[in-house]
Order: C-alpha cells, then structure tokens, then sequence
C-alpha cells in the first residue's frame, strides 16, 4: 500500500510539474502578427516628401503609400539594411 502511495503521489507531482511548464510556455508565447505601416508621398502643406521620413519596417510587415498630391509622384527607397532573404537566391 505504502509503494502505491508513493508511487502515485509521484505521479501526481510529475503531471503537476508538466502542467505549470506547458501553461506557462504558452501564455508568455504570443502570436506573430504583422504591421501595416502608411507612409504619405507629398507632404500636407504641398511641399514634396515622405511622411513620416523614416521607417522601420520587419519581415511580413506591408507598407501601405498614400498619395496626397493629385500629380503623380516617382519615389526613391534607402534602404539600410536589407534582408539577407532578399539580397541572395
């Protein structure tokens, strides 16, 4: 009786231990999501340029372009530091 006690009460605590790692694992795991982020070509007094000047963007994340001016606008992109994925094939 004393060995199924133990056993059991082992068994107990193991399942426990389990329990809290995998409830714990998945409430500091949150979702990946992606960002859409607008970025203005012509600025609102008429002047020409792109608002906000700078962005930073990660991978998955979509850049949404608004053209304030009714003209159409050529825009150049500086891009610091490209994406290996992107650099190579």
């Amino acid at each position: 009786m004393k060995l199924i006690t133990k056993v059991s009460r082992s068994l107990s605590l193991a399942l426990c231990a389990i329990a809290l790692v995998v409830s714990s694992f998945l409430l500091v795991v949150s979702p990946a999501s992606a960002d859409t982020v607008t970025v203005k070509m012509g600025a609102d007094n008429g002047m020409l340029a792109f608002q906000p000047a700078n962005v930073t963007i990660k991978a998955g994340d979509t850049i949404k372009w608004v053209n304030i001016n009714s003209r159409p606008t050529i825009s150049c992109l500086k891009i610091r530091h490209l994406p290996r994925s992107l650099t190579t094939r």
